[in-house]
């Protein structure tokens, strides 16, 4: 029972942070109240190096995410085990296995902001914005 909620809670937390933001259009004008393609933001050039530093930004909150979520059900384990040793070495080491993958989240993030920010200034000799 608890791992579906877990399973359930964690796709509607990963769609709502990859969930790009929608514009209401107004049925009656068509497009024209949206400015038409450059009003949604077709002609907008993004460079491909910042494209992908944002999809990685995202996955990378994403595994955020999912490691709050393994502290949570560690911490609920250790304090529904009422003594149970058993259930409490399960807890640690869950404890243990998330604060561990949430060091390498963080050194892949550094990594990831360190590479990209080079590439762009490589490219076109701006500095990262983000």
């Amino acid at each position: 029972m608890l791992k579906r909620f877990l399973a359930a809670f964690l796709l509607v937390v990963g769609l709502s942070i990859a969930a790009p933001t929608v514009q209401a259009i107004n049925l009656s004008t068509g497009l024209t109240d949206a400015g038409g393609p450059n009003g949604a933001g077709y002609d907008i050039e993004q460079d491909i190096v910042v494209t992908i530093g944002l999809i990685i930004q995202i996955l990378i909150a994403f595994l955020g995410v999912i490691f709050l979520v393994l502290v949570i059900y560690a911490g609920f384990v250790w304090m529904t085990a009422a003594g149970d040793a058993k259930r409490v070495e399960k807890a640690k080491g869950t404890l243990t296995t998330a604060v561990i993958g949430l060091v390498i989240i963080l050194a892949a993030y550094s990594i990831t902001t360190f590479v990209i920010g080079r590439l762009q200034f490589a490219t076109d000799g701006a500095t990262s914005d983000y």
